[in-house]
């Protein structure tokens, strides 16, 4: 069994808050270390780790089942933990789990006239994944990831919820594409509110060629409009694999002179990093960082 261990590091600097719209905020977090590091690619993300991206590369890449076990690190108290494991029925048919916890810490209760109360609020939220993925001809597959939810905000508690991925991927001696629908469902609600899940589509394409491997990807938002465009490259040194990405918005701004100062600063706080390192036959340890964590959240404050 192949085994994997991956950080990422997410350092929040307030450029880019995701969930304006559509609630279920942290269904946006990428377990996926690899794909984080490469710009969020989801072609990237194979074998359990694509549980949380494209379900149609869950088979594992080197053995019959793989675990893989993330931990990112959001801001200073807040934290998502993902374990996944998936197992390869036969050549055509894979399947596997995860679950998922994050923890955002506490906020300190306030009353109507803006007065702490001294009392603390927690939020937190839990996940429960199943995938399944089948060879439809030789060189394409098709997958389905199904999983259950529940959010607690401010110590109040959601109704459990659930939400399916679709997603298709070709492979050639060279390119792998990828295309996957991601978070549909009928919402998430809190006591009397029902908020949409932000639905995505993303398409990705890959091309590999010793040592390099090139990705793109384009990523939409179903429900809160805009779209991404995603660029990453992996260079692999026998144990060792470096890699680099940026994840920068392709909607445009009507002052030109804006624009251009917004891409600016958007090419430096987009760009990703990571690599990833062989210790022991199957055993793996990925790392990513990136400036911009999906969800609004204030800055880390180092030592």
């Amino acid at each position: 069994m192949k085994v994997r261990f991956a950080l990422l590091l997410i350092l929040m600097n307030g450029s880019r808050p995701w969930g304006t719209s559509a609630g279920a905020a942290f269904l946006k977090i990428q377990t996926s270390v690899r794909a984080k590091a490469l710009g969020g690619a989801t072609v990237a993300a194979q074998g359990a780790q694509a549980l949380g991206e494209n379900p149609a590369l869950l088979a594992p890449l080197r053995s019959k089942s793989e675990l893989d076990a993330s931990f990112v690190q959001l801001w200073e108290d807040s934290t998502n933990v993902n374990l996944a494991y998936t197992n390869a029925l036969s050549l055509r048919t894979a399947w596997g789990v995860s679950t998922t916890y994050s923890d955002f810490g506490s906020s300190e209760e306030r009353d109507s006239s803006g007065q702490a109360t001294g009392q603390k609020n927690a939020t937190h939220h839990g996940i429960a994944s199943a995938a399944l993925s089948k060879t439809i001809t030789p060189g394409l597959r098709w997958g389905i990831t199904g999983r259950v939810f529940q959010s607690t905000l401010a110590d109040q508690p959601s109704d459990i919820a659930g939400s399916v991925d679709l997603g298709a991927a070709a492979q050639s001696k060279k390119f792998l594409f990828s295309a996957s629908v991601h978070q549909l469902g009928p919402g998430i609600k809190y006591i009397d509110q029902q908020d949409a899940l932000p639905s995505a589509l993303r398409l990705d394409a890959a091309w590999e060629t010793k040592p390099f491997s090139i990705m793109i990807g384009f990523h939409s938002s179903l429900t809160e409009g805009g779209s991404d465009g995603v660029l990453g490259v992996e260079y692999r040194l026998k144990a060792m694999a470096l890699r680099a990405g940026m994840r920068t918005e392709l909607s445009g701004e009507e002052d030109l002179a804006m624009a251009a100062q917004s891409k600016a600063n958007e090419m430096l706080n987009d760009v990703t990093m990571g690599f990833g390192l062989t210790l022991y036959r199957n055993l793996r340890m990925d790392y990513a960082f990136s400036q911009n964590a999906p969800i609004g959240a204030p800055p880390i404050r180092w030592p």
